[in-house]
């Protein structure tokens, strides 16, 4: 395979980060978890792993884009066949991404129609309100995002999701900030838009910018920003010589860049550069690093490495295969495609 990174606008920086002793198994899981994909891709019958870890719990791809709710945005929101304006595009990938649930955009997709700025809020909620209300029904939201509702006066009696839609739909449509989102130069001024909506905080608003670059709306470079969020930070610090409780998100996005600066160095330097089998001439991004921190840290949660200042509780999400297979899409202006079965 040949083996090309994409020249980019990637800021640089100014100090290498010293790594630690445990830096070895961020690469060591990017590896592993990427053989997991590529033999669940070809069918492979399991185990596809040796690694006890990642047989027994959930852990997102290496790629971010390959994750199930990622390629579910990709084929059933995005390019679904369907003809959308660019305003009710941005409306299907915020509401989708607000839930970041299939089976929830499912449902509402065979109970309203396609959503569009013309889907009344109140029948969308209705909808949801009753799936709710249904006995063993699933959560209408993912466990992957956490959702705060301090602003939220106790006494008011709307369901929560009635009120975050509402919300969504009064900052970013109804007021004309979707028109700022789109006219973006930067994937960072589009993030700072996002990130000024009462109801997204930084780490949200990094992960809709990239659900949006998804979209022919906006075309960023991806390695031109980097917000870590909390799980990155705990990453970062678990490999780097960082105090954790004098990091900044300054100096742990420096971490992220240098990494993806020096990934095949890196991988050389620990025997690991042939055991990695990336996405064809497309190594993982600045996002998709940030993800792997993230699931550093619990990779080595779950293998009891203690840490100061480092405390989290252990993993609670086991892995369960899900036999429906995926359509791999990815997006078209990527230029890059997965070999066909």
């Amino acid at each position: 395979m040949n083996m090309v990174v994409k020249k980019t606008n990637t800021p640089k920086v100014s100090f290498r980060p010293n790594t630690n002793k445990h830096f070895p198994l961020f690469l060591q899981w990017i590896v592993h978890r990427m053989e997991i994909f590529w033999k669940r891709y070809y069918e492979m019958p399991p185990p596809w792993t040796d690694d006890s870890i990642l047989r027994q719990y959930k852990f997102t791809n290496v790629y971010r884009v390959l994750d199930r709710s990622s390629q579910y945005l990709l084929n059933d929101v995005i390019y679904n066949g369907r003809h959308y304006n660019d305003e009710d595009m941005l409306w299907r990938i915020l509401l989708y991404k607000h839930f970041n649930s299939p089976s929830t955009w499912s449902y509402l997709r065979y109970s309203v129609g396609e959503i569009t700025l013309n889907t009344p809020l109140h029948i969308i909620s209705d909808r949801l309100t009753a799936l709710h209300n249904r006995p063993h029904s699933r959560p209408i939201y993912s466990n992957a995002y956490m959702l705060t509702a301090s602003f939220i006066p106790k006494e008011d009696p709307r369901p929560k999701h009635q009120i975050y839609i509402e919300l969504l739909w009064n900052e970013i449509i109804a007021n004309g900030l979707w028109r700022k989102i789109l006219d973006s130069e930067t994937f960072e001024e589009c993030f700072n838009h996002l990130r000024g909506v009462k109801t997204i905080g930084g780490f949200l608003a990094y992960q809709f910018v990239q659900d949006l670059n998804y979209s022919n709306l906006v075309d960023f470079d991806n390695n031109s920003f980097c917000f870590p969020g909390p799980g990155t930070i705990r990453g970062v610090s678990r490999v780097f010589d960082f105090d954790f409780t004098k990091n900044t998100e300054s100096n742990v996005a420096d971490a992220v860049i240098w990494t993806y600066h020096n990934i095949i160095g890196l991988l050389k330097h620990h025997g690991m550069f042939l055991k990695f089998s990336p996405l064809p001439n497309f190594w993982p991004q600045v996002p998709d690093i940030c993800n792997c921190f993230c699931e550093t840290d619990k990779y080595m949660r779950a293998m009891n490495i203690q840490q100061e200042g480092v405390k989290r509780t252990r993993l609670k999400n086991t892995f369960k295969p899900n036999t429906n297979r995926i359509k791999y899409t990815l997006p078209p202006k990527w230029g890059i495609k997965i070999l066909e079965l």
